[in-house]
C-alpha cells in the first residue's frame, strides 16, 4: 500500500467536483471552500451554549459523559477545516479530511443512539471501531465514500425508533458527586440508581425533525449540484454551497434536540 503524495488529485478530479468552476488559483473553488466555515461557526455557538447552559445538573443523557458533546463540537470543527482544505486544493488528503468529518459525526450519531437506546453498552469501543472501518475504506476504496457514509448515516436513524431495551423507559445512570466544577459529568462510576427516562415527555422532537427536514433539502441541493442539473460555474451562489449552509443548520437543531432530554431526577 502507497500513500499519495499531497499533489495526488481528489478522485472527483478533473471533472465531477461539484458545479463551482475549478481556478487554477491556491483556492481551486473559493466559494464552496469560504461556505464550509459554516460548520466551525456552528461548533461555536454550540460550544458556547454548552459552556453556559443554566442547568449543570446530571440529568441530561447527552451530558452523562463530557466526551459526547466534545465530539459532537470536535466532529463539525473537523468537518469544517476538512471540507475548507478539500475544496482548496482538491486532492487525496483533503478529501480525505473532508470524508473523514462527516464520517466521524456519522457514526457519533449511530453510536450515540445506539448508547442511547441501551443497545450496546460501550460507546468507544464502537465509536473507535467503526471510524478504523470506515476510514480504511476511505483510504484504500475512495470511490465508496459517498455511499458508506449515507448508510451510516441511515442506519443512525433506525435506533430512534426502536424502544429502549429498559422497560418503562428506565435505564441506568451511574455517577457520583462532582470533585470538579459544577457541570462537569464524571464517567468514574461510585453509585449506581435506577432512575426514570422520561424522554417521551422531555424531549422536544420539533428539533429532531426540523433538523432531518433541513438535512433532506440539503441533500437536495447537493444532488441538483453535483449532478448540474442547476449549475451556474461561476456563479457565487453555489448549490454545494447551500448544502454546507443547511447541513450546519440541520447539526445545530440536532444538538438542541439531544440537549432537550431530560431525565427526572425526583421520582
Amino acid at each position: 500500500m502507497t500513500f499519495p503524495g499531497i499533489e495526488e488529485p481528489a478522485v472527483c478530479m478533473p471533472d465531477n467536483c461539484f458545479c463551482e468552476i475549478i481556478h487554477e488559483d491556491s483556492i481551486k473553488q473559493p466559494m464552496n471552500t469560504y461556505s464550509s466555515f459554516v460548520f466551525i461557526l456552528f461548533a461555536i455557538f454550540i460550544l458556547i451554549k454548552f459552556i453556559n447552559r443554566k442547568d449543570t445538573s446530571n440529568n441530561f443523557p447527552f451530558y452523562n459523559s463530557i466526551a459526547y458533546p466534545i465530539i459532537y463540537i470536535l466532529s463539525l470543527i473537523i468537518i469544517g477545516f476538512g471540507s475548507m482544505y478539500y475544496h482548496s486544493a482538491l486532492n487525496f488528503w483533503g478529501q480525505f479530511a473532508d470524508v473523514s468529518g462527516m464520517n466521524l459525526l456519522a457514526s457519533f450519531l449511530l453510536v450515540y443512539h445506539l448508547k442511547r437506546k441501551k443497545i450496546i453498552s460501550n460507546f468507544t469501543i464502537y465509536f473507535i471501531f467503526i471510524n478504523s472501518v470506515l476510514s480504511y475504506f476511505l483510504f484504500t476504496y475512495p470511490f465508496l465514500r459517498r455511499y458508506l457514509f449515507g448508510i451510516v448515516l441511515i442506519l443512525s436513524l433506525i435506533p430512534l425508533y426502536i424502544p429502549s431495551l429498559k422497560t418503562n423507559f428506565i435505564f441506568k445512570l451511574k455517577y457520583r458527586k462532582p470533585t470538579l466544577p459544577q457541570g462537569f459529568l464524571l464517567n468514574n462510576i461510585e453509585k449506581e440508581t435506577e432512575i426514570p427516562m422520561l424522554s417521551t415527555s422531555n424531549t422536544n422532537y420539533n428539533f429532531f425533525w426540523i433538523a432531518l427536514f433541513t438535512q433532506v433539502i440539503a441533500f437536495i441541493f447537493w444532488t441538483l449540484d453535483i449532478t448540474k442539473i442547476v449549475c451556474e460555474k461561476n456563479s457565487i451562489l453555489q448549490g454545494h454551497s447551500i448544502w454546507h449552509i443547511l447541513s450546519g443548520v440541520a447539526s445545530y437543531y440536532l444538538y438542541l434536540f439531544y440537549e432537550s432530554e431530560r431525565i427526572n431526577l425526583d421520582v
